[in-house]
């Protein structure tokens, strides 16, 4: 059981972790959106294909940003770097297959609706990142 003293520390530690996770979110959300805008803009790239070079972009943007800083480089990088991948794929994935709805409705422009998705995805990301993700190193026993 938790001490009541140390609860208000616990749940400080989870917003600076939750905010330091919002910030390179929203960095790797914002370099998503122009690599985005700029590839459907001044190219002939399909959006979903622009969409896949924005998201390889953003993803190394995240995965530094949340190693280093986010998690405080919680053990080994292969290991977060195989698990962080896994969950930005899959929400890659979710984002991809909203896009393309949102496409194939014509409902929003490209730039409308790609940016609608790079905002809907982030809340998933995060409880992942954090449950799993780089949470592996207190799953290991302290030596």
């Amino acid at each position: 059981m938790t001490n009541s003293k140390q609860m208000p520390a616990r749940l400080l530690r989870e917003m600076i972790i939750a905010s330091r996770f919002t910030l390179v979110g929203l960095t790797a959300t914002g370099v998503h959106i122009l690599v985005l805008w700029l590839l459907i803009g001044h190219t002939g790239i399909p959006t979903l294909l622009a969409n896949l070079f924005a998201f390889l972009t953003a993803f190394g943007i995240s995965f530094a940003g949340n190693y280093i800083w986010t998690f405080s480089a919680p053990g080994q990088p292969y290991k977060a770097v195989r698990r962080f991948l896994l969950i930005s794929v899959s929400a890659f994935s979710i984002n991809t297959l909203l896009l393309a709805t949102l496409l194939a409705g014509n409902w929003l422009d490209p730039a409308h609706a790609a940016m609608a998705c790079a905002i809907a995805i982030p809340a998933i990301t995060f409880f992942a990142s954090r449950l799993w993700g780089f949470n592996y190193a207190r799953q290991t026993p302290q030596k």
